[in-house]
């Protein structure tokens, strides 16, 4: 389902990796372990599209559903805990996220509107997915804005999302950073139940 092929990158005359070839399968859980500064976030955002190899190519699956935490995530300016977590951009969470915001603007001509839709996409029963995944990452205050939160709840924020999104292939940078050892066995236990390729940097 995804294909590395023969990638380099380079920093002036810092190689970080030359001629880099691997493949993830179907359910394959994947660690990248190295020391800081060795190329590990940088391959991340090439293997993601966030920026480009050298040379080599990365080919993906048509269609497959990805999801990426990046090391240091960014959020909307104003945007609740609730309606961050819902920023992955697929049609579901964008219809939650058009909900929300009408909601906030207390626009009951759009509620109306969006009410069937909302109904139509079971899109409650992902909005109850979404509070419990926050919960469980020890994000209770759900209406709080992430202006004024920590890089850790950030991140949590920003790990939720993308286990939001259902990915098929889900690359996570760091992803145990600023978690308590509770919450890391419960997102240990959680990646272990779902049927997706992973791969994880730490």
């Amino acid at each position: 389902m995804f294909q590395a092929q023969n990638i380099s990158k380079r920093f002036g005359d810092l190689v970080l990796f030359e001629d880099l070839s691997f493949s993830i399968e179907r359910g394959d859980k994947v660690g990248l372990i190295a020391r800081n500064g060795e190329g590990k976030t940088t391959l991340m955002n090439i293997l993601t599209g966030t920026d480009t190899p050298d040379a080599g190519a990365v080919v993906m699956e048509n269609g497959i559903r990805v999801a990426y935490l990046p090391q240091t995530p960014r959020m909307e300016a104003g945007s609740t805990v609730l309606r961050a977590c819902f920023g992955t951009g697929d049609a579901l969470t964008d219809l939650i996220a058009r909900w929300h915001d009408a909601t906030e603007r207390a626009d009951d001509a759009e509620l109306a509107r969006l009410l069937p839709e909302m109904d139509a996409q079971a899109a409650w029963e992902h909005e109850q997915r979404a509070r419990e995944i926050l919960t469980q990452l020890h994000l209770t205050d759900l209406t709080r804005t992430v202006d004024n939160l920590s890089g850790g709840e950030l991140k949590r924020i920003a790990l939720a999302s993308a286990l939001m999104a259902s990915p098929q292939l889900l690359f996570l940078d760091e992803p145990t950073n600023h978690l308590d050892l509770d919450v890391i066995e419960w997102l240990e236990t959680y990646l272990q139940r779902q049927n997706i390729a992973l791969l994880l940097v730490t």
